[in-house]
């Protein structure tokens, strides 16, 4: 099993807030990204599971960077109303 990687899972978490998300938009992008269904907030061991399912999609830091940048552009664009 991939261990937690929480810098990575804080940046998210502090990008989605800057422009405009929350840890919702967080999960629901993760979600998405590796095909999983969506979370209901709240779940601890589904919420674990797809973090590790996530990070273990992005060991590779250049990757794991341009998906974040495409996370953060959507949020902008949103905030943006485009």
């Amino acid at each position: 099993m991939t261990s937690m990687n929480f810098e990575d899972i804080g940046r998210f978490i502090y990008g989605a807030a800057r422009y405009g998300g929350d840890l919702v938009d967080v999960m629901d992008w993760m979600a998405d990204d590796v095909g999983a269904a969506r979370l209901a907030p709240g779940n601890d061991d589904a919420m674990r599971d797809l973090f590790s399912t996530f990070f273990a999609k992005y060991q590779d830091n250049d990757a794991l960077r341009e998906n974040y940048e495409r996370f953060i552009d959507v949020l902008k664009n949103r905030l943006l109303g485009r």
